[in-house]
């Protein structure tokens, strides 16, 4: 008797050990690292929910690390800041304007030659030119591109419109610890520990679209992206860099490890029944999990 109740008492530690169900999706990391060319999933609605429609504040961080792109970028047309179309760049500052969408389809205010490198339900999106900058051939340009609502006169409506914010260039070959920190209209971008852009948008956000995951990468990007989570709060820049002093190294190269407990990391039977594997960290650069089997 006491044999099968010490069993099923061992049973409910190993499930509860093993599968933590109180825990919630938004507030684990999704670790990785993933081909920034899957277009991963890094969270679902949920999440996205928790940093656009839950609150009036939120956060993402992910560690990216883009490789190098073509020479050359697409050709863009560009608007002379009179009457700017949908989609184009000013042909003086080089900058896009506000874009009003169609109804809830804001297909025509692409920008063309950028792909996202973050994605937040289409509502909040980080952009990255496939070209490197032609002042800077080690990186590319990136810019903050948040879907709002517009008061609309002439409908006594609202209308969709996207919205773009300039953010400098980021590193390629590189890894940098990117960090979306929103409060209401605000938004404060970090790269690592430093913050490189607070700007507020001219309207206010569009809620309703929260309805999407969060994505990584696109088919037209290589590189990696790790270490991403999700927060209910903005974060501070005290939060920032004590995250980045903790997940970096003095290289600002993200440590990463398996986010779960896995028996089969601490004990392996070899098909010829002679060897086992323990845990192992990996002694250089870049720092992922690797896996090997001592004799």
């Amino acid at each position: 008797m006491w044999f099968w109740i010490g069993l099923v008492v061992v049973a409910i530690l190993i499930y509860l050990f093993l599968y933590t169900p109180w825990e919630k999706k938004e507030d684990k990391a999704v670790v990785g690292p993933f081909d920034l060319s899957q277009s991963k999933e890094i969270g679902d609605t949920k999440a996205s929910q928790t940093i656009i429609a839950r609150s009036n504040s939120g956060s993402l961080q992910a560690f990216v690390y883009p490789l190098a792109f073509q020479r050359t970028g697409k050709l863009s047309m560009c608007s002379d800041g009179s009457t700017p179309r949908p989609g184009e760049p000013d042909c003086n500052s080089g900058r896009f304007g506000i874009c009003a969408c169609q109804g809830t389809d804001c297909t025509q205010c692409k920008h063309i030659g950028y792909v996202n490198i973050l994605n937040i339900s289409n509502v909040i999106r980080i952009e990255m030119l496939t070209a490197p900058d032609a002042s800077r051939q080690n990186a590319a340009l990136v810019q903050l591109v948040v879907r709002t609502l517009r008061n609309n006169p002439t409908k006594n409506d609202t209308e969709v419109v996207e919205e773009t914010l300039v953010l400098p260039e980021i590193p390629l070959q590189k890894w940098t610890m990117v960090t979306i920190a929103r409060d209401g209209r605000r938004f404060d971008v970090y790269y690592n520990n430093k913050l490189v852009s607070s700007k507020r948008t001219e309207h206010m956000i569009d809620t309703n679209s929260a309805v999407g995951p969060i994505l990584a990468g696109d088919p037209n990007l290589s590189g990696s992206v790790a270490s991403a989570e999700v927060f209910d709060r903005r974060l501070t820049q005290a939060e920032v860099a004590a995250t980045y002093s903790r997940l970096a190294d003095t290289n600002g190269q993200p440590y990463l490890s398996k986010s779960k407990f896995d028996i089969n990391d601490f004990l392996s039977i070899c098909k010829d029944g002679n060897c086992l594997k323990g845990p192992s960290v990996r002694p250089s650069s870049p720092l992922l999990d690797w896996d090997t089997m001592y004799q």
